[in-house]
């Protein structure tokens, strides 16, 4: 227990400083955009599709993850935190410590000394190649795999064999590079037992020979077949029956060979981030020989003959040392770009590959704490206490790093990274949330100059030129953006529609959002834009049938439901028809009277409630919603639908001027106001 506690401490000490660090990059497609997870009735969507859930569908797009267990997290997260980033960093944080006290458990077991292991699993958990895994809430996939994979392997080497086939199935669904797990299994098997043939009935699998557990080869195998034999059908479950398919659909396997034998300069940097780590660093491009002479390949094939002669060694001796080398070769694997991914190189890659270093270190450290030897035991104190000092300190600058959104991508944008026009266009991201809008177009322009035909710097550029009431030109680059989408996502179009509305093409933008309803009839969003649209354009029974066709779509969602309503009311409000009102109100009452603000709106309308008592709800139960501008419309709608004209006369005399300020900015609002001076002058 005193070794998790200090695991745990540093861990919070040195991760503490991000917590709460904005969302960045696919964080907000995976969680901020991803209605699976928000809404409790769509979880099973989550099944349905990619990590990435992102419209539309290629076959170019193969490398779309398949992780719902990992989602499933995030809706776990979104539920108690919402939005707030706070409460994804930490879970991320909580997962890579339990990763340390499995990895402590695993290796103390393995090395049967607790000082080395806590050497190796303190100088694994707080090193800084982990920021990246932890801090970036995206990576989640790769904190969820180590504990699945931990988890396997432990269970399988007390010989829970069916509750380490279920922690291995569990595991495929959260990260691809858990299916390499029976490789593992095999790695663990050759470390610590040793074949023997069957020479007695009596013998027994459990007898020591060597300092290693004898057993018979049959014995081996039927304990890894039922692993391999779920690798397969996963295979053949993502192959043909999962939404998101695995692998390329072809591969070439002369550029494969090119690509595998370029990456030793890449291993070489990987290296360096170990022993060397910088205060930033993101992910890089990897320079892909184009013929077998070149220099890098020999570089390549050298560094192999080394490590496969290391490899040979180990094993000669097996136990941790070999556990350990073949472990880190295995699971680096994946990062070698047999199969092209994006990015090339990435700290997070060595995650699951850092799991194998630490054990090697842990088998070093075990032999000379056992030595005795004090002059050997110093030199392994004299370097291990300042090296851990020192990542230790860059994790905390990576972190403090992490979180200043505006340091992050300045960064970024500095740096040797392929992403680092993203720095640019995200630096102009932040200043158009702050509403720095001069800020945003020279880095705008200097991301769309780096990366050319990024959907999203045109979306961004579209933003600047809405907010600058150039219309033709916003109209023009969120069109771009939505060309340059790979997904055809619809948020590009509802940009278009916007603007469109904005220059008063309310047909335009009409057809914009009845597209956009035939691909996602669920968002109630745009049943309200289509009942605006109509209203503009003068056909109420358009109106009519868009609401009635949004309530049969949103009909599960209570919420949805409400607003429908809300907004259907106070268009019928508008056109003087009152009955339809009270019908609206008189029905969210009797359904849904508790339901957020507009429970309470329409308790207003109906007459159930005072003015002064609503009033002090907003104050006291909508504190800072930013409903004050719509509930002195809602207020001066139920004045007038029951008849209080004095007070009406009153209320118009006092807000006279707000509301005239109001309504220049919505138009459809100026029959509301319009309406109300009607009636005080025909009644008073």
């Amino acid at each position: 227990m005193t070794a998790f506690f200090f695991i745990f401490s540093s861990l919070l000490i040195l991760y503490s400083v991000s917590l709460g660090h904005n969302f960045l990059f696919d964080e907000e497609n995976i969680i901020l955009h991803n209605r699976f997870i928000q809404h409790g009735s769509l979880l099973s969507e989550i099944f349905r599709h990619g990590y990435f859930p992102l419209e539309g569908t290629s076959s170019e797009l193969w490398h779309i993850y398949y992780r719902p267990l990992t989602s499933l997290t995030f809706a776990v997260d979104y539920f108690f935190w919402k939005a707030n980033p706070f409460g994804y960093n930490l879970t991320n944080v909580l997962l890579h410590g339990w990763i340390g006290m499995l990895f402590f458990i695993f290796l103390r077991k393995m090395l049967n000394h607790d000082l080395a292991t806590l050497l190796s699993v303190l100088l694994y958990t707080v090193h800084t190649i982990h920021t990246e895994a932890v801090t970036y809430i995206a990576s989640r996939g790769d904190l969820l795999g180590a504990i699945f994979i931990l988890l396997t392997l432990l269970a399988f080497r007390n010989r829970h064999l069916k509750r380490a086939l279920v922690f291995y199935g569990l595991g495929l669904f959260c990260k691809e590079s858990v299916l390499l797990t029976p490789a593992y299994l095999l790695i663990l098997e050759m470390s610590f037992t040793k074949t023997r043939p069957r020479v007695s009935s009596r013998g027994t699998s459990a007898e020591a020979v060597d300092g290693l557990v004898a057993a018979r080869p049959k014995e081996i195998l039927k304990r890894l077949a039922p692993f391999a034999a779920t690798a397969v059908l996963f295979l053949v479950f993502r192959k043909y029956v999962s939404p998101v398919p695995l692998g390329p659909p072809t591969n070439d396997w002369h550029e494969a060979s090119l690509r595998f034998l370029s990456m030793g300069p890449p291993f070489l940097s990987y290296l360096e981030a170990l022993v060397a780590p910088a205060a930033f660093k993101f992910c890089l491009a990897v320079d892909f020989v184009k013929r077998f002479s070149d220099p890098k390949v020999f570089l390549t094939l050298f560094i192999i003959f080394l490590l496969l002669t290391g490899w040979f060694v180990a094993l000669r001796r097996r136990g941790a040392a070999f556990f350990g080398l073949s472990f880190f070769l295995v699971s680096l694997l994946p990062s070698l770009q047999i199969v092209h991914f994006q990015p090339e190189w990435a700290e997070h890659y060595l995650h699951l590959p850092a799991i194998g270093l630490a054990v090697l270190f842990g088998s070093l450290a075990k032999t000379i704490l056992q030595s005795r030897k004090r002059t050997a035991v110093f030199m392994l104190l004299a370097a291990y206490i300042p090296f851990i000092l020192f990542v230790g300190y860059r994790t905390w600058q990576r972190n403090r790093i992490y979180n200043d959104t505006d340091l992050f991508y300045e960064r970024l944008s500095n740096s040797e990274s392929p992403y680092a026009g993203f720095g640019h266009g995200y630096r102009a991201r932040v200043a158009i949330e702050d509403q720095r809008w001069e800020d945003a177009i020279v880095p705008l322009k200097t991301a769309n100059a780096i990366n050319p035909n990024q959907e999203i710097f045109y979306d961004w550029l579209g933003l600047y030129y809405f907010q600058k009431n150039s219309f033709p030109e916003a109209l023009q680059n969120f069109r771009e953006a939505y060309t340059h989408c790979t997904f055809h996502n619809s948020r590009h179009l509802v940009k278009v529609a916007m603007t469109l509305s904005q220059m008063g093409d309310y047909e335009g933008a009409a057809k914009t959002y009845e597209f956009i309803q035939r691909e996602h009839p669920e968002e109630v969003d745009l049943y309200t834009n289509l009942l605006m649209m109509y209203e503009f354009l003068g056909e109420p029974e358009k109106v009519k049938q868009w609401v009635g066709r949004g309530l049969q779509h949103v009909s599960a969602n209570d919420s949805d439901t409400v607003l429908l309503k809300m907004v259907y009311a106070r268009f019928a409000y508008r056109q003087g028809w009152d009955e339809i009102v009270k019908a609206q109100t008189e029905d969210v009452l009797e359904k849904y009277p508790n339901e957020f603000w507009y429970g309470d709106v329409a308790k207003l309308l109906a007459g159930k409630m005072e003015r002064e008592e609503f009033e002090a709800l907003l104050r006291s139960k909508y504190p800072g919603s930013g409903f004050e501008s719509s509930a002195r419309f809602y207020v001066l709608m139920a004045l007038v639908l029951n008849k209080e004209w004095e007070e009406l006369r009153e209320f118009v005399a006092r807000d006279g001027k707000t509301m005239e300020a109001a309504v220049k900015k919505e138009n459809l609002f100026i029959k509301e106001w319009e309406r109300a001076k009607q009636a005080v002058a025909e009644h008073l």
